[in-house]
């Protein structure tokens, strides 16, 4: 599953009650272009987004699920710098126990793993396009180095 990101930095906007996404840039401390940059791209940097979200439920901000703002009760995930090892390791060992409860906060923390994956899934797709057009580049530039030799 793909996460829209344009959906999830809308969510916000409302949450903040933001209008222009200039004052969601200011907002988050960010540059204007790398908001735009993470449109474009479908990809959040989530520990810059996740560290404005201390009252905001991530059911709803990434899935619209649910209450906009969290419970009194209701904690945000501490550490959501978390690898892609061990966003398998969690999922994997849930599955070996999927008979029995998981914990309350385990709802939270998967939110946090299904959105890890869809930005490495998306940085993913950015780095091979980058590779083709490395590849490209290189064979561009032994072709000019030949048309000089001749």
């Amino acid at each position: 599953m793909i996460l829209d990101k344009t959906l999830i930095l809308k969510r916000f906007k409302d949450a903040k009650n933001i209008k222009k996404d200039l004052d969601l840039a200011s907002h988050l401390g960010i540059n204007q272009s790398t908001l735009a940059n993470w449109k474009h791209r479908n990809s959040i940097d989530f520990d810059i987004l996740f560290s404005f979200c201390d009252n905001i439920s991530l059911d709803w901000l990434i899935f619209g699920i649910g209450e906009m703002l969290r419970k009194n009760d209701e904690k945000p995930p501490e550490n959501i710098q978390i690898s892609h090892r061990q966003c398998r390791t969690v999922q994997n060992n849930f599955a070996k126990n999927s008979a029995s409860e998981p914990p309350a906060e385990y709802g939270n923390y998967q939110l946090t793993i299904q959105s890890l994956h869809s930005t490495i899934e998306a940085q993913q797709h950015t780095i091979e396009a980058q590779q083709k057009l490395i590849g490209s580049l290189e064979r561009h530039i032994e072709s000019l180095e030949r048309q000089l030799s001749e």
